[in-house]
């Protein structure tokens, strides 16, 4: 237990937790910038992008390990299309910015 007192020392926690909402957010604008869109609003640490299959499959070609999040919670006008797939990501205290950056790079590469 003695990790604890350090983790809760100081708001470490809260700096971790704020740290990975931070990332989260911004690779959901990222996202939606290069034309994706997200299933659930960002509120936490959890990104839910909706992406063409065609990205998501190039995505994994480079490299990528994604895989689909079934999307059922969402209206029939807002749900994926055929062409499209759900997935989940998300983003920890480890997560830098160069990270999501990174990601980015490859999705605007994947079209």
């Amino acid at each position: 237990a003695a990790q604890f007192e350090g983790y809760f020392q100081e708001g470490t926690w809260l700096a971790s937790a704020d740290h990975a909402n931070d990332m989260a957010s911004r690779l959901a604008d990222g996202i939606r910038a290069l034309g994706g869109r997200t299933a659930w609003p960002v509120e936490a640490n959890e990104v839910f992008p909706i992406l063409k299959r065609s990205r998501f499959e190039s995505l994994q070609a480079a490299g990528a390990l994604l895989y689909e999040w079934p999307a059922k919670d969402l209206d029939p006008g807002h749900a994926p299309a055929d062409d499209e797939v759900c997935l989940r990501m998300v983003c920890s205290f480890a997560t830098g910015e160069d990270d999501v950056e990174a990601f980015l790079k490859v999705l605007a590469e994947a079209g």
